[in-house]
């Protein structure tokens, strides 16, 4: 299955999941036409909106008036309720609510259960970063890597084409020079991370020698070279940990366990939680907060219970294979939080 038709069916059982129906901008919507200093919307039969519901939604959207070629969902059910380009071009959605907040339930309910599998996950990665020459196993222990280590983004090829937004399996040669990756990622925010592992810079010489664009590359048997894609990456993820786990989820767990350390410490407030996960992601505090702090830890630190609680755990936390102390404490924090 290609990436966007993985992409596909998950969110589509995702919008079931939340009581809506998956929406997307390939199917007639309401259009935004600009009148005067403000903005006219007409149905996908060319019917003007004046008033009612659908014109109330289309204005509760606030899409941004400098975006153009907007589409907007007939449905006020869809799961996505609008589509259009920023001043740069860049594709931008916009959600329902319950899609949101389906989603950040599904994605911190599940954080106990990745954390606890991501030992062993993190051996079978090594391993296949120990392989040599080109093999896809070993690219696949490299973003492995990349995701685990540096909590970058997959990456997905739809973005980079459209948004010159780019991840660890859409990265090119020109982001790489030296020991330093550097490039623009999700919303324009430039990402940079220092190659500080040997074996990782050993992979990215040989890579950088590699004709075409794309830096992840593997060879066939036959020695063809294949682009490296996000999907083949999830399903790596789901071999490795043994049940279904997507990308995404090592961004929530370095987030998490950021806010989590730093909370910890007496006298950390909220904000200072936060801080820790956005610098950790290379993200603004506030979407560190919203998409990657667990709801627990925000509760944990406005409490002013979690430096208590964690030094009541020590005692408790024995070593973990490939786990690091505070993750092992992590996660036992989490599995009593409930």
């Amino acid at each position: 299955m290609s990436e966007t038709a993985d992409a596909e069916a998950e969110a589509r059982a995702h919008a079931r999941a939340a009581g809506l129906r998956y929406s997307s901008d390939g199917e007639p919507g309401i259009k935004r036409v600009r009148r005067g200093r403000g903005f006219s919307y007409y149905g996908p039969d060319e019917s003007l909106l004046t008033t009612g519901p659908d014109r109330e939604r289309c204005e509760a959207l606030a899409i941004p008036p400098a975006y153009e070629d907007v589409w907007i969902c007939v449905d006020a059910r869809g799961h996505l309720q609008a589509t259009g380009r920023d001043a740069r071009s860049r594709k931008t959605y916009r959600y329902h609510d319950d899609w949101r907040s389906f989603r950040d339930t599904v994605k911190f309910e599940g954080l106990s259960a990745f954390g606890g599998r991501l030992g062993r996950a993190r051996e079978q990665a090594e391993a296949a970063r120990r392989k040599r020459g080109l093999k896809k196993e070993r690219l696949l222990g490299a973003v492995f890597h990349l995701l685990d280590h540096h909590a970058l983004r997959v990456g997905n090829e739809a973005y980079a084409q459209e948004n010159e937004s780019f991840g660890a399996t859409t990265l090119r040669h020109e982001h790489v020079a030296g020991d330093v990756v550097h490039f623009p990622a999700k919303h324009g925010r430039e990402v940079e991370v220092e190659i500080d592992d040997a074996r990782f810079a050993r992979l990215v010489r040989k890579l950088s020698d590699l004709p075409g664009q794309a830096l992840f590359q593997y060879q066939d048997e036959g020695g063809t070279l294949h682009r490296l894609h996000s999907h083949d990456v999830n399903d790596y993820l789901e071999e490795v940990f043994g049940t279904p786990v997507t990308a995404k989820q090592f961004r929530t767990w370095a987030g998490s366990l950021a806010a989590f350390e730093r909370g910890a410490q007496d006298g950390a407030g909220i904000g200072d939680a936060v801080e820790a996960a956005a610098a950790r992601l290379q993200n603004t505090k506030a979407v560190a907060r919203k998409a990657y702090v667990h709801p627990a830890i925000i509760e944990a630190v406005r409490e002013g219970s979690l430096p208590e609680a964690v030094r009541a755990l020590r005692p408790k936390v024995g070593k973990r294979k490939n786990l690091t102390r505070t993750e092992a404490l992590f996660l036992r924090w989490l599995d009593e939080a409930g």
